[in-house]
């Protein structure tokens, strides 16, 4: 399901529609529909599903495991609960999502190709070669800046609404 929503994000941010024309772009339903009719369902719903799972199946061992960290020192250190949880929470997206943004960088790369391109050119493999070829590494850390000022502010909040509903 992750991979599904995901492909259905990264194909509407990619469509463009005449100015003041937004009612021609595709709702997610419809952007679904369009990908199966063209590609098949397996193809149509799971482009980029390998990277998907690449990314987030560590992601979240790691996510847990540093928040748990984080937490405790903080307490050890004596910090106000709210600070450490606010503290821990933040620290855990940012690394969890630090380790994985290469991938994500991909993955979003890969299910935001139109439903045009041959199927060879959509491999995970393809697409980060040739990122790396055209770009080098800085392919991998677009948007890493504000991806890590999100994660920790969205991360703070989700374990801080956790710890808040589970008291």
């Amino acid at each position: 399901l992750v991979s599904i929503a995901d492909l259905v994000k990264c194909q509407r941010q990619v469509m463009v529609a005449a100015r003041g024309d937004a009612a021609a772009l595709l709702g997610p339903t419809l952007v679904l529909r369009q990908r199966v009719a063209e590609l098949g369902l397996s193809r149509g719903l799971l482009q980029g599903a390998g990277a998907t799972a690449l990314k987030e199946c560590p992601s979240y061992g790691v996510y847990f495991l540093v928040y748990e960290e984080a937490r405790r020192s903080a307490e050890r250190l004596a910090w106000h609960p709210v600070v450490a949880t606010l503290a821990a929470g933040g620290l855990a997206g940012c690394v969890s999502l630090g380790m994985i943004h290469p991938v994500d960088v991909v993955k979003s790369r890969v299910q935001a190709l139109p439903v045009t391109t041959p199927r060879a050119d959509c491999s995970t493999w393809v697409v980060a070669t040739r990122g790396w070829h055209a770009e080098g590494s800085a392919f991998f850390l677009r948007g890493f800046g504000a991806a890590m000022q999100r994660a920790f502010v969205v991360n703070a909040a989700t374990f801080a609404g956790y710890e808040l509903a589970s008291a």
